[in-house]
């Protein structure tokens, strides 16, 4: 059995993210709601509802990865690229609008 690669699990988290905002959101008002009322058993059950989600499914799981290569540290959010493709891509000059420093 072949192991998943992190970038293929992470594009399912996004999938899961998109499929169950909507559901998330609306068991999150609920809570907010009986913290609101001080009703304790409504509480307690929309936690319980929470918690029955899927796991991937809460956005926060979500990793910034580069898109070019995949790396998932050194990512700057403005490009949606790593250090390391930005530094390849200036060296050939295909970011639009940036240029490489000389003095």
């Amino acid at each position: 059995m072949a192991k998943k690669s992190s970038v293929a699990r992470n594009e399912k988290r996004k999938i899961l993210a998109v499929k169950y905002m909507e559901k998330r959101a609306h068991i999150k008002d609920l809570i907010k709601s009986a913290i609101a009322n001080e009703n304790i058993e409504a509480l307690m059950d929309a936690q319980k509802k929470l918690q029955m989600l899927p796991r991937n499914g809460n956005p926060n799981r979500i990793r910034n990865r580069c898109f070019h290569c995949g790396k998932p540290r050194g990512v700057r959010s403005k490009y949606g690229l790593c250090d390391c493709c930005i530094a390849r891509f200036l060296e050939r000059g295909q970011l639009p609008g940036v240029t490489i420093a000389s003095w």
